[in-house]
């Protein structure tokens, strides 16, 4: 991939310069926005746009660590895809990168000299697209890819999260897992398992150490990797404690200078009704100790270095939110010329780049093993066990949401550790019912086996419905004369037998109901 030097760089920067002239003042704070507009120049002092820097529609944003450099992922109307590089000092144009797709995620690598980058193919239909789908990592003097990563033979996505101290980096991987990057090397060396539907951000915490995974199964969760631990799975916390009347997503995560609080933009349904939503999470619990309504469903979030303002890229606006953190409202929406992609902030005093920890133990050169395990399933059709007649169905496990179904077993591959809740469909057959049963996977395969509890059966009511019919009585008759033991509910002392007198409880049932429909 070659850097576009020469006569092409200098025509579009020519351009540029014509129709756009910079008026921002100087060494203000200022907030850069991508949208299909370009890249608007905004000045968070006076919460005023400064200019739309006209460089085609732009989606990732990356900041160099000095602060000087932004890199913003353009596609122009003949279908040309590049990275362009603008002066925070200048908010001009320097130079371009070409690249084969769109470049939605830009990581600046802390040391300044790599791009990582994930670029996408764009299409207007399901058939007609332009570009690639790839994930690069690109050296930011020459233009040059100098890697391209897959997993499985399919390209990473999402952001790159580089944690320099521990020579890692971490992307998703189309398995909804997360990849571990050699940063040295730039070779994928291992995965992380978290639970279904990660996406769509990765963030590195502020000690440099943890990597934040969102994910929006089940609502919203965060998984959590430690660097220097080798467990090949991201921990979890839910965000909420989901439920069916209040369900929750997440879009983007910002933290604290102190790390001691995460910022997540989102939204928050309730009865089917749906609203904007910022998360306030504690990252020394884990847990939500906030929300708070807004009146626009923000998609991205940058966090002011003195944590007293976020600015909030709306996506169902033309328009940023600025949010005074301090007295949680909303402080102004500043109009855009189109719909928010990215937002990033320069000009601060201080770089916003995170410290470089020092690791206590070195990182392993091998790849991560990884530690997926088995659960398997038995439903017993009576009180024998699984030892003897075993029933088919369906089997759920939650909250990874899977279901297994067949006729005398069930097997669940590839369950992280963690602990789940087995529940069996149909719950009950005439000889009791099913309750769900609780598992924890450690570092072994699991066997479980569901247990079939006795009723307080109506006596004939074979078909638990709380009556006893006419065909009840008549397999009761049939058991009692020697017939298969296929009614609990014949049988009220469980002995095993059915009597005269078990019968004729069962006919004054059928005449005058059962007691729970009485």
């Amino acid at each position: 991939m070659a850097h576009n030097h020469g006569g092409r760089v200098a025509l579009v920067v020519a351009a540029i310069t014509c129709l756009w002239r910079p008026t921002s003042a100087s060494g203000a704070p200022v907030a850069y926005v991508s949208s299909t507009a370009g890249v608007t120049v905004i000045d968070r002092s006076a919460n005023s746009v400064i200019t739309t820097v006209p460089i085609g529609a732009t989606t990732g944003l990356g900041l160099s660590p000095d602060g000087a450099t932004l890199y913003a992922g353009t596609w122009d109307q003949q279908d040309r895809f590049a990275i362009v590089v603008l002066s925070t000092a200048t908010n001009m144009v320097r130079e371009s990168i070409a690249v084969e797709g769109m470049a939605r995620w830009i990581t600046v690598a802390p040391d300044g000299r790599h791009l990582w980058v994930e670029q996408s193919r764009q299409c207007s239909t399901q058939v007609d697209c332009v570009g690639t789908d790839a994930f690069r990592v690109i050296d930011a003097e020459d233009g040059r890819s100098v890697a391209t990563l897959n997993y499985d033979g399919v390209p990473l996505f999402g952001p790159a999260v580089i944690a320099p101290g521990w020579g890692r980096a971490y992307a998703f991987t189309a398995r909804s897992t997360i990849a571990v990057v050699d940063t040295a090397s730039h070779t994928v060396v291992g995965e992380k398992l978290a639970i279904c539907c990660l996406g769509p951000v990765l963030a590195l915490h502020p000690d440099g150490r943890h990597v934040y995974a969102l994910g929006n199964e089940f609502g919203g969760f965060i998984g959590i990797i430690d660097t220097e631990d080798d467990r090949d799975y991201a921990p979890i916390f839910f965000l909420l404690g989901q439920s069916f009347e209040q369900l929750d997503g997440q879009s983007d995560i910002a933290f604290t200078s102190d790390g001691t609080r995460a910022y997540l933009p989102g939204s928050l349904c309730r009865a089917g009704e749906c609203s904007g939503m910022l998360f306030i999470v504690d990252t020394t619990g884990p847990q939500t100790i906030e929300t708070i309504p807004l009146d626009h469903f923000p998609r991205r979030i940058a966090l002011a270095p003195d944590d007293q303002v976020a600015h909030l890229a709306n996506g169902d606006a033309d328009s940023i939110t600025v949010f005074d953190l301090v007295e949680r409202r909303v402080a102004t929406t500043i109009p855009l010329p189109a719909l928010p992609e990215a937002v990033v902030l320069a000009g601060d005093a201080t770089p916003t780049s995170p410290p470089t920890p020092t690791p206590t133990s070195p990182p392993t050169p091998t790849p991560t093993p990884r530690r997926a395990f088995t659960v398997s399933v038995c439903v017993p059709h009576a009180t024998a066990g699984c030892g003897g007649v075993v029933e088919g169905g369906t089997v759920l496990l939650q909250p990874l949401n899977r279901t297994a179904s067949g006729l005398d077993g069930f097997v669940f591959d590839n369950v992280p550790p963690g602990t789940y809740t087995l529940s069996h469909s149909p719950r009950c057959n005439p000889f009791g019912c099913r309750p769900p049963v609780r598992i924890t996977v450690v570092d072994e395969d699991v066997f479980a086996q569901f247990q079939l509890v006795a009723l307080d059966l109506c006596p004939g009511d074979c078909g638990l419905d709380g009556r006893v019919s006419i065909e009840d009585i008549i397999r009761c008759v049939s058991m009692a004369e020697g017939g298969p033991y296929e009614c609990a509910a014949c049988d009220p002392d469980s002995d095993g037998l059915v009597t005269i007198d078990e019968i004729l409880r069962a006919v004054q049932r059928a005449l005058t109901r059962c007691p729970s429909t009485e």
